[in-house]
C-alpha cells in the first residue's frame, strides 16, 4: 500500500504483483493522540477489487483534518488495510504548525525498539522536506542529522548511528524530499534493564526536526530480532549427493538444488527493523552460479529467508556450544524427521544463538516408494564469516594472485599461503580441483602443509591444462575445519615438442639387445623422457640423449611377441609422444637325454630315463615324454605358482599344500568323459597363449549339452585361492578341448632345479625277439 505523504489529504494505492481478488478494509489512527490532536478518516473506508499481476491503483483517499484549537506538533498517521489474514500498513507524517513556519517532519519504522543486553537493532528514519514557500536558498547545502539519549539511567548503555547521517542538496530543489537513513542501536553487553528515549534531530540552519524513539533494555536477550545487518556475509561448505534404483530417477528439489555445488556466500544487503534481505550464491562445479534473492521477516518467518536467517536467541531442539568459523559459539539446533510413502527424510538445522545466521544444515532422504528406492544428502557449513572474530586456532587460505595466465601444456605455479591463526598448528591436507573438471591440477608438498603455530606455510600448486579459461577451487582441511581458496586462469595455445623414434633389430630374439634411436623436436628444452618399453619396463634417459638399448626376457608364451615402445617427451610447451612396434621371438628351450637305464631292458621292467632342460629366458613348466610305444605321453609339470598351496594364504589359517612351488608333477591325458570333479588338471586357460599351462582342481563338471562350447566343460579353483577361477562364467569354463593332462603323483624333487626323469614299462615287443623305441 503506498500514499502521498505532501498535502492534508493523501490518495491510498494497492500495489501487487502476483495478483489480487477480494475485499480491503480500510483504518487510520493517529499518533500521539490527545484530545485536541487532529483527525484522520480514510474513504472509502472499504473496497473490492479484482487486480491483475502488477498492478498499482489508486483506490481511496485518506484526510486528515486540524482547527484553530489542534495542537501544534508532529503526528503520525498509519493507515492499515486488512484482507482476510493479510494486513500491511503505510505511514503519513503530519505536521501542524503555524502559517508560514518550516519544519522537517520525521518519521521511524519501527516507532519502538526492545532489546537485550549486547544485541542490536535497526529502524527506518524518514525524512519529510516541504518544499519551501518561498525559495531554494532557504535551503543550506547539507542536512545533518544527529542522535542524542534524552532519557534513561545511563548515557553509556546505548550506540547509536546513522547511515548516512548527511544528505547533500541541489542547489535548487525541484520539489518536496523525502530523506531515508538507517538507524542502528547497540545494547552494552553489560547494559542494565531499563527505558530510554532516544531522539533523532534533523537540522539544515534554522529549520529542524525530530523525532522520538522509545528503548527499552531488557534482562534477558530478545529472541526473534534480526542478528545480522548490511555488509555481513557468511560462506558455506557445501555437498550433495543422490541414488537411485532404478538409476535416472529425479532428485528431490531439496536436493536437486544443491548437486555438484561445493560453496554457497550469503551476502546481508539489508536490515530495517525485523526484515532481512541479501543475496545467496551458490556456485557449481560446472562453472555457474545461481543468485538468489532471500528476503523476509524474522518473527513472521519467511520461505526464502529461513533457513538462513532465523530471529536471534531462539532455541530449538537443542542448545550447545560448538567451533564455527574460528569461534566457540553457542548454538541451537532443529531437527525433524517425516515419513511418506515408505520414504524418511531428516532435516537438521544448527544456528548461532546470538546473529541466527545459520550454521550448519544436513538433510538425508532413504526408502523405498512407488518408483523405487532412493537415498540422498545434503551437507552445508559455515567456513568463514564476518559475524565473529575467530578466538579458537584457526587458519586461512590465501592465493598469491587470484588470477594466472598460462601456457598449454606448460607448468604453471601459483603459491597457496595457509596462515595459523590463534596458535594453530597441524597437518592441513591441500586438494585442488578445476572447474570445469577437465582441467588437471596437483599439489606440491604431498598435498600436505604441516602448520607451526602464528606463522604461514606456503604450498605450490602446479596447473597443467588445454586452452580455455577456467577456475580452480583449492580445498584446505584439518578435522572439521574446511577453507576455500578461488583461483582463475587464462591458458593460451602452445605447441608442444614431438619425437621420432625407430627400433633394431627387428624381429630380435629374447636376450637380445633392442637399440632405440630417438630425435626430439622442440622449440624449449626437453625436461624429461619416458620410455615404456611395452613390458612392463619404463626408463627416463636423460633427455639430450639420443639411443637407449632394452633387453626382452620374454615373449609373453607365445613363441613371438610384438610389444608397442611408447617414447614421451615432456618440454615447459607440453607433452608430445611417439610409438614403434617391435617384435621379439622367444628362445627356445634346451633338454639333454643324459641317461637311460637300462639299456636293453626286458618287456615288464622299469626303465628310467634321465635329463636336463633349461631356458635360456626362464623357466621350463612343462615337458612331454613320448615312450615311443603308442602308450599316452607323460606330462612333467613344473609347478610354477603357490595357487594350491593353502599354507601362502593365511585367510585359510592352514598348513596344508596339495603342490608346491617347484612340485614335478606326474600327469597324463585322459578321457575327459572319465575325470571326476575334485582331479587336478593340467590345462591352457587362454587359447591365444597355448604355453601358459595351469594346475587346478576340478571343482564342477558342465556336460556338453549345457555348454557354450558343445563339450564337456569344467570349472577349476586352485586349493589356495577359495574363490572359483576369472573363467568359471554360466555355462562355460574350461573346455576338455584345451585340458592336456589330468594329475598322477608329485615326483620325489631332482638333484638340480634342471633335472628332470620319468620311468615306463614297456609292455610287449608283439612277436618279436627284440625292438627298440624312439623316446
Amino acid at each position: 500500500m503506498a500514499t502521498n505523504p505532501y498535502s492534508n489529504y493523501s490518495s491510498i494505492a494497492l500495489v501487487t504483483h502476483t495478483g489480487f481478488s477480494g475485499t480491503v478494509n480500510f483504518t487510520a489512527t493517529i499518533t500521539p493522540n490527545p484530545p485536541n490532536a487532529p483527525t484522520a478518516k480514510v474513504n472509502p473506508s472499504s473496497v473490492t477489487e479484482n487486480l491483475p499481476k502488477e498492478t498499482y491503483t489508486d483506490v481511496s483517499w485518506v484526510f486528515v483534518s486540524a482547527n484553530s484549537t489542534t495542537a501544534a506538533g508532529q503526528y503520525e498517521v498509519d493507515v492499515t488495510a486488512a484482507s482476510g489474514n493479510e494486513t500491511h500498513t503505510a505511514q503519513l507524517c503530519v505536521l501542524v504548525i503555524p502559517h508560514g513556519a518550516m519544519q522537517f517532519c520525521l518519521l521511524s519504522d519501527p516507532h519502538s525498539l526492545i532489546l537485550g543486553p549486547g544485541q542490536t537493532r535497526t529502524t527506518l528514519i524518514t525524512q519529510y522536506m516541504p518544499h519551501p514557500p518561498f525559495n531554494a536558498s532557504m535551503y543550506l547545502r547539507t542536512i545533518d542529522m544527529t542522535t542524542s539519549i534524552v532519557s534513561g539511567p545511563s548515557p553509556t548503555a546505548l550506540q547509536a548511528t546513522l547511515n548516512p547521517s548527511t544528505f547533500p542538496l541541489p542547489y535548487v530543489l525541484p520539489g518536496p524530499q523525502q530523506l531515508e537513513t538507517t538507524l542502528t542501536v547497540s545494547a552494552s553487553p553489560t547494559a542494565a534493564p531499563s527505558n530510554y528515549v532516544l531522539r533523532i534531530s534533523s537540522t539544515n540552519g534554522t529549520i529542524t526536526g525530530t523525532v522520538d524513539i522509545p528503548v527499552t533494555i531488557t534482562a534477558a536477550p530478545v529472541s526473534s530480532i534480526p542478528g545480522v545487518f548490511p555488509g555481513d556475509w557468511a560462506q558455506y561448505q557445501v555437498s550433495a549427493t543422490w541414488n537411485s534404483t532404478p538409476a535416472g530417477l529425479p532428485a528431490i528439489p531439496d536436493i536437486a538444488r544443491y548437486l555438484r555445488s561445493y560453496e554457497a556466500v550469503f551476502r546481508v544487503g539489508a536490515t530495517v527493523g525485523n526484515e532481512t534481505a541479501g543475496l545467496l550464491s551458490t556456485a557449481y562445479l560446472n562453472g555457474t552460479v545461481n543468485v538468489q534473492e532471500v528476503s523476509g521477516n524474522t518473527f513472521k518467518g519467511s520461505p526464502t529467508l529461513f533457513p538462513l536467517v532465523v530471529g536471534s536467541s531462539l532455541t530449538f531442539n537443542t542448545t550447545t556450544t560448538s567451533v564455527f568459523a574460528g569461534a566457540s559459539r553457542l548454538t541451537t539446533t532443529l531437527k525433524i524427521t517425516s515419513s511418506a510413502s515408505g520414504v524418511t527424510a531428516t532435516g537438521t538445522w544448527t544456528w548461532d544463538y546470538q546473529t541466527g545466521i545459520l550454521l550448519e544444515y544436513r538433510l538425508t532422504v532413504q526408502g523405498t516408494g512407488n518408483l523405487g528406492t532412493i537415498s540422498g544428502q545434503v551437507h552445508v557449513r559455515l567456513i568463514d564469516t564476518n559475524l565473529w572474530t575467530p578466538t579458537e586456532p584457526y587458519f586461512t587460505v590465501r592465493p598469491s594472485s587470484p588470477f594466472l595466465t598460462a601456457q598449454q601444456y606448460t607448468a604453471t605455479s601459483s603459491k597457496i599461503s595457509v596462515t595459523s591463526l590463534n596458535n594453530f598448528s597441524g597437518s592441513v591436507t591441500m586438494t585442488a580441483q578445476g572447474i570445469p573438471s577437465d582441467l588437471s591440477v596437483s599439489l606440491s608438498i604431498n598435498s600436505t602443509l604441516n602448520i607451526h603455530a602464528d606463522q604461514t606455510s606456503n604450498a605450490t600448486l602446479i596447473i597443467h591444462s588445454g586452452v580455455g579459461h577456467f577456475l580452480i577451487l583449492v580445498n584446505a582441511t584439518n578435522g572439521l575445519q574446511f577453507h576455500l581458496a578461488l583461483l582463475e586462469i587464462t591458458v593460451v595455445p602452445v605447441t608442444p615438442p614431438t619425437v621420432t623414434i625407430s627400433a633394431g633389430p627387428n624381429p630380435a630374439n629374447t636376450g637380445e639387445p633392442v637399440t632405440l634411436n630417438f630425435t626430439i623436436h622442440s622449440a624449449l628444452a626437453a625436461l624429461q623422457v619416458t620410455i615404456d618399453w611395452g613390458d612392463g619396463t619404463i626408463t627416463n634417459p636423460d633427455p639430450t640423449m639420443t639411443t637407449v638399448t632394452h633387453v626382452y626376457t620374454s615373449a609373453e608364451f607365445a613363441q613371438s611377441h610384438t610389444y608397442v615402445i611408447d617414447v614421451n617427451v615432456t618440454s615447459l610447451a607440453g607433452q608430445g609422444f611417439s610409438t614403434v612396434s617391435e617384435t621379439v621371438n622367444d628362445r627356445g628351450p634346451t633338454l639333454a637325454i643324459s641317461d637311460i637305464s637300462p639299456n636293453p631292458a626286458n618287456t615288464g621292467q622299469s626303465v628310467a630315463l634321465s635329463y636336463a632342460v633349461s631356458d635360456p629366458d626362464g623357466i621350463v613348466q612343462a615337458t612331454w615324454v613320448d615312450w615311443g610305444d603308442g602308450s599316452v605321453p607323460d606330462l612333467i609339470f613344473n609347478m610354477t605358482s603357490g595357487s594350491m598351496c593353502q599354507r601362502l594364504n593365511a585367510n585359510l589359517d592352514s598348513n596344508a599344500c596339495t603342490l608346491a612351488q617347484g612340485d614335478l608333477l606326474f600327469s597324463r591325458p585322459q578321457d575327459p568323459a572319465t575325470i571326476t570333479n575334485g582331479s587336478i588338471i593340467i590345462f591352457r586357460p587362454y587359447p591365444a597363449t597355448p604355453s601358459y599351462l595351469v594346475a587346478h582342481r576340478v571343482v564342477k563338471i558342465i556336460s556338453p549339452a549345457d555348454s557354450v562350447y558343445n563339450q564337456i566343460t569344467f570349472w577349476t579353483e586352485g586349493d589356495a585361492n577359495a574363490i572359483p577361477d576369472v573363467w568359471d562364467l554360466a555355462n562355460a569354463g574350461i573346455p576338455a578341448s584345451q585340458v592336456l593332462a589330468v594329475y598322477q603323483y608329485t615326483l620325489p624333487p631332482p638333484g638340480t632345479p634342471s633335472a628332470r626323469y620319468d620311468t615306463h614299462r614297456y609292455p610287449s615287443v608283439a612277436d618279436l625277439q627284440s625292438q627298440t623305441f624312439t623316446i
